[in-house]
């Protein structure tokens, strides 16, 4: 691969969305993985905002799961009992 193609496949990576079709074992994959795991590590804590897709629950529970204090903010169009995880 060469370095623009990865430079390209970054700057996809960057617009909401652009990941979707984007090869999971690729080098800005993984580097944008790597980026979004380091930031997760680092945070204090960590807030969703509501309405959020797939992949920002994901982080979510990601940053749960490091011990991280976790808050939902935004409009909730129905109570789960998962809300109340702490």
């Amino acid at each position: 691969m060469r370095a623009e193609d990865d430079d390209d496949e970054a700057a996809v990576l960057g617009v909401a969305g652009g990941a979707d079709d984007a090869a999971l074992g690729s080098t800005a994959v993984r580097k944008r993985f790597e980026q979004d795991l380091a930031a997760l590590r680092a945070a204090d804590e960590f807030v969703l905002v509501l309405p959020a897709g797939a992949a920002a629950h994901v982080e979510a529970g990601i940053a749960s799961g490091l011990g991280k204090r976790c808050w939902a903010v935004g409009p909730v169009d129905r109570l789960r009992a998962l809300h109340i995880v702490q």
